[in-house]
């Protein structure tokens, strides 16, 4: 069975970064020297962590720019258009707190849903009116209450629920979207499991007349000399005390301690690899997760 990541980005930003770092009870080592391999938001907010508690650091990156996923385009529109994850998940999150103490402006609003049944586009209090469409959007409301140990997928789920098949698409887009894969690679108890561990909250949130990337180059401005730039790492030997980097050319760089925060293909695909290699039950979970693809259409009326 597939499981996926919650969220396109910024649902999961820096989960590594806070679990290992963000604890008041780290103390400063002197000794320690950190790598970091990739400059998404989550290395980028590890390197953040580890300036403000003075412990040297140096990030990879393979690319020429910071931020991954998260990529404005600025020439289409008189605002930012995010090509990449836009919208700010939960009041309690790490990020909108970022958001917070910036200062940076945000919008808060419920836009009007419409679906297509029966090949007719209808608003949301047209399609409350049907019977199988009030039972699908009561079904995905109860995700969040199995408790079955066996695994099943959101598709099983639906068709035990008698669900029929036509209404499927309206899933494939409020929970499929949700975690970027579809409803048949979905796993219904990882998916239970991640609801009921959610604490940022439900609302959502987009920055006013400025974007992601901006921010991040707001919050994280004292680490970009720490940056090498189109220096993918290759390899990764932990076999000895400390841990050794070669990058694609052979050059080798060697810390106490690596962060590893590229993307979830690097890692399926051996790209980056381990020596020695990942315990099984790491490379199990690696194979197990999937991060599907993400369509952004930007349309511009006059």
């Amino acid at each position: 069975m597939k499981i996926t990541r919650k969220h396109f980005l910024f649902g999961s930003l820096g989960i590594l970064a806070h679990n290992v770092l963000y604890s008041q009870t780290t103390k400063k080592k002197p000794e320690e020297n950190i790598g970091i391999v990739g400059a998404g938001f989550a290395g980028l907010f590890a390197g953040y962590l580890l300036s403000q508690r003075g412990i040297p650091f140096q990030i990879f990156e393979a690319s020429n720019r910071i931020g991954g996923r998260v990529r404005p385009l600025h020439d289409f529109a008189d605002f930012p258009v995010e090509l990449g994850a836009e919208t700010v998940l939960g009041e309690k999150s790490i990020y909108f707190q970022i958001l917070q103490n910036l200062k940076v402006p945000l919008i808060k609003k419920e836009f009007e849903n419409y679906y297509v049944l029966k090949d007719k586009l209808v608003e949301e209090s047209e399609a409350d009116l049907d019977k199988n469409f009030s039972k699908l959007i009561s079904s995905i409301h109860e995700l969040k209450n199995h408790n079955q140990d066996n695994e099943i997928s959101v598709l099983d789920y639906l068709q035990n629920k008698k669900i029929p098949s036509s209404y499927f698409h309206i899933a494939e887009v409020l929970v499929g979207h949700e975690y970027n894969a579809n409803i048949k690679e979905l796993s219904l108890k990882e998916i239970s499991e991640n609801l009921k561990n959610w604490k940022s909250g439900e609302e959502k949130f987009w920055i006013r007349n400025r974007s992601h990337l901006s921010v991040i180059e707001e919050m994280v401005g004292g680490v970009f000399n720490q940056i090498l730039f189109k220096t993918p790492i290759r390899q990764i030997d932990y076999s000895g005390k400390n841990v050794i980097l070669k990058d694609e050319q052979g050059k080798t760089y060697e810390f106490t301690r690596v962060i590893v925060t590229v993307p979830l293909s690097i890692l399926k695909n051996n790209i980056l690899t381990f020596q020695p290699s990942l315990p099984s039950e790491h490379q199990n979970a690696i194979a197990g997760l999937k991060m599907g693809s993400a369509i952004k259409i930007v349309l511009q009326f006059q």
